[in-house]
């Protein structure tokens, strides 16, 4: 499966097809991950917290202030 976004692993539609069709790999890209944030509100959340990060933050997605 080449086409990874948050909607599969929230609605369960990933572990169907692990469970169903044996699906053992999942991959992306870049092209594919932006697409996937572009449409919809499904990473708003997220993205606004690691856009509040300073830029060593955001590379090791650790936020200063979280254990």
């Amino acid at each position: 499966m080449d086409d990874l976004s948050r909607e599969p692993l929230v609605s369960g539609s990933l572990a169907d097809l692990v469970a169903r069709d044996h699906v053992a790999e999942v991959t992306t890209n870049p092209t594919i991950f932006a697409n996937a944030i572009s449409r919809g509100d499904t990473y708003n959340a997220q993205m606004s917290v690691r856009g509040e990060m300073g830029p060593a933050a955001r590379a090791t997605g650790h936020h200063p202030t979280s254990n």
